[in-house]
């Protein structure tokens, strides 16, 4: 009976034994490429001694990324030429040395372009702003820097531009200047010459303008949503037709909000220099206006409804106005009612 066990450990082996132990075919790849690792371009940072520009110029579609701060010593910073392109910052800056107030761009982007995504970082020049009066928006600005920040062409602008987690500060004239269309998140532009953040076409969320020389924000045809204007040159936020939702602006030195035939929802407008909310021929809803130098709200054939406005007209040489009615505005459930 003892001889069973042998015999059955070889009958057990036979009826597990397998096929060759050899694959057909040659050896698969077990590591990954360079371009699965890291599938974008870098852009290497500047030399010790900046050099004139453009540092770099993108010229096929694909995606770049900073690895340390550009620094230029004029002309334009980094030149984007083709569609399709995605610069990642990557949490340096680009940032100008010249002596020169028109020294270039700091990202330029060519003419009708489609699809440039720019993020992640900041850029900024050398401009100066000196205050010259008692009023938070009175200011010059001198020194060098760039002339804008990030720049498309006017006359054949780039559609489809996304930027996004930016700080554009310190320019001579723009911090953004876009024609074409866009969207902007929480994007800041702090202290440049002249307007801090111009999107004609462009949607905006979360965005900040202060201290800028010109307006805050314009956005012609566009939406400004959570945004904060401050200490601006001139109007806080232009919307013209487009809407302005859960706004504050304050301390600019013409009116706080603007539109015509758009919209101002859950604004709030205090301090500016001249009206608080001007509306031609559009609507301000839920909104306040409190101790602006002109008129709280002014409806030039405009619409207020559940709008609160006080303390305004702070000038003795001005008449009172809370709440301004000219040609055909109408006005709902605002406080106070007096005019």
């Amino acid at each position: 009976m003892k001889t069973a066990v042998p015999l059955l450990l070889a009958t057990a082996t036979a009826v597990l034994a397998q096929g060759p132990l050899t694959p057909p075919g040659g050896p698969a790849p077990t590591m990954k490429s360079l371009d699965q690792i890291e599938a974008r371009t870098a852009i290497p940072k500047s030399p010790a001694v900046p050099i004139a520009g453009p540092h770099y110029t993108i010229s096929q579609p694909g995606s770049y990324y900073l690895t340390g701060n550009v620094e230029v010593a004029t002309g334009n910073g980094i030149n984007i030429t083709a569609s399709n392109v995605t610069l990642d910052l990557n949490g340096f800056a680009l940032i100008s040395k010249t002596a020169n107030q028109t020294a270039g761009n700091a990202v330029d982007i060519a003419a009708n372009l489609r699809s440039i995504e720019i993020k992640n970082g900041r850029i900024t020049g050398g401009t100066v702003r000196t205050y010259t009066g008692p009023k938070y928006w009175q200011a010059t600005f001198a020194g060098p820097g760039w002339t804008r920040g990030i720049q498309d062409v006017d006359a054949s602008p780039a559609h489809g531009v996304l930027l996004s987690h930016l700080t554009v500060e310190q320019c001579g004239e723009y911090g953004i200047d876009l024609d074409g269309s866009s969207v902007l998140l929480h994007v800041t532009a702090l202290n440049n010459g002249n307007v801090g953040i111009y999107a004609k076409n462009g949607d905006l969320t979360n965005a900040t303008a202060a201290s800028n020389g010109g307006g805050g924000i314009f956005a012609q045809f566009g939406s400004v949503t959570n945004a904060v204007v401050f200490n601006n040159g001139n109007t806080g936020i232009s919307a013209g037709y487009g809407s302005v939702t859960n706004a504050s602006a304050s301390y600019n030195g013409n009116h706080g909000m603007d539109v015509y035939q758009g919209c101002v929802t859950n604004g709030n407008a205090y301090g500016n220099g001249n009206i608080g909310i001007n509306a031609t021929d559009g609507s301000v809803t839920n909104s306040r206006a409190t101790g602006n130098f002109k008129s709280g709200i002014y409806l030039n054939a405009g619409v207020a409804a559940h709008c609160v406005a006080s303390g305004n007209s702070t000038d003795p040489a001005t008449a009172d106005r809370e709440i301004s009615v000219a040609a055909s505005g109408q006005r709902d459930a605002c406080v106070p009612a007096s005019e």
